[in-house]
């Protein structure tokens, strides 16, 4: 189990250190270790088959209460790109497409995209981010590439090296980089700002590099990206889709700093319900867990199941969860 939770740190870390402060991936790392410290446990006293029995039965009632997304033949995962694999998901869509604007000609070998990203406010979509990186299984190799199109200052890690004047194809732009990372920013006349963010744990020199010619290669790309879930209301938010690269399944993290941070996919929270001392409830119809001690909110549907940080049923209920994703992109060049 050990194994495990190192791989769950590194494939956590390669995917969140460009987007999210360190105190944040350090507390999300904490709560899964604790959960699979506490499954494993649950396993020794209970026995494997009554975890099972446990597991099993709630998920198989919530997906009794489905309905339309009851699934009762696996599908044949997509073919993969490159060394990516296919990853079975959904149909995709939601309630907004946004363009993402600008794509690399220049991506370094075997790099593909990896999540996909998009900020707003209420109904408005300000601002659409990629990722790309090198996979190798089980986990990312960690070095990533990201271009972010508007306002994603407030969810980028600040840098603390000095800023240096780059030029980016004739335009003025700022380059800062420390041992976590590196962030590029210009903005083309009477475009939005364009940010530009790399990581190399091997070597940043290289990364820097890479980035500014990354950087150098943009062009207009008229691809677009999903947004399925939003919250009630008009808060700022902040919506990342992205894929687990151990369990090979679609996962998707919606987070405001008004309301709480939701995500879903196959599997997350999986056999926390089955601890004990959790307070049980019913959201959006079918079965839920108040989660003692992280404290989140758990709900269990048929094919996917959802966490929210703060136990707030209500928020849950009133959000429109779209569809189940589509990521036929992964590791797209």
């Amino acid at each position: 189990m050990s194994n495990d939770l190192d791989a769950i740190r590194e494939a956590v870390a390669a995917l969140a250190d460009e987007a999210h402060p360190e105190q944040r991936i350090r507390a999300r790392l904490e709560a899964r270790a604790r959960a699979y410290r506490q499954r494993r446990l649950l396993l020794r006293l209970a026995g494997a088959t009554a975890a099972v029995a446990a597991t099993g039965g709630a998920a198989l009632a919530a997906r009794d209460l489905l309905g339309p997304h009851r699934r009762t033949t696996p599908p044949t995962p997509p073919t993969g790109h490159g060394d990516f694999p296919g990853v079975s998901a959904g149909p995709g869509g939601g309630w907004a497409r946004p363009p993402v604007q600008w794509g690399p000609g220049w991506l370094p070998d075997r790099y593909g995209l990896v999540a996909v990203e998009a900020v707003g406010t209420g109904d408005r979509v300000t601002g659409v981010g990629r990722r790309w990186s090198v996979y190798t299984q089980p986990l990312y190799e960690r070095k990533m590439l990201g271009l972010y199109t508007g306002p994603f200052g407030p969810f980028l890690r600040d840098r603390t090296g000095d800023p240096q004047d780059v030029d980016i194809n004739g335009v003025p732009g700022r380059l800062a980089y420390d041992e976590r990372g590196l962030t590029l920013t210009w903005q083309p006349a009477g475009e939005p700002e364009l940010t530009v963010t790399a990581f190399d744990d091997a070597d940043m020199e290289a990364a820097v590099e890479r980035a500014l010619q990354f950087a150098r290669s943009l062009q207009r790309d008229q691809r677009t990206v999903a947004v399925g879930p939003r919250f009630a209301g008009s808060p700022a938010w902040h919506f990342t889709l992205t894929v687990d690269t151990i369990a090979l399944h679609w996962l998707q993290v919606l987070e405001s700093p008004d309301v709480t941070r939701v995500t879903m996919g196959p599997g997350v929270g999986e056999g926390l319900e089955a601890l004990g001392g959790h307070a049980q409830t019913r959201v959006r119809g079918t079965d839920a867990w108040l989660l003692n001690g992280v404290p989140a909110l758990l709900v269990k549907f048929g094919d996917y199941s959802l966490t929210a940080d703060a136990p707030a049923p209500d928020v849950v209920e009133s959000m429109d969860l779209g569809p189940v994703p589509s990521v036929d992109w992964f590791g797209e060049r």
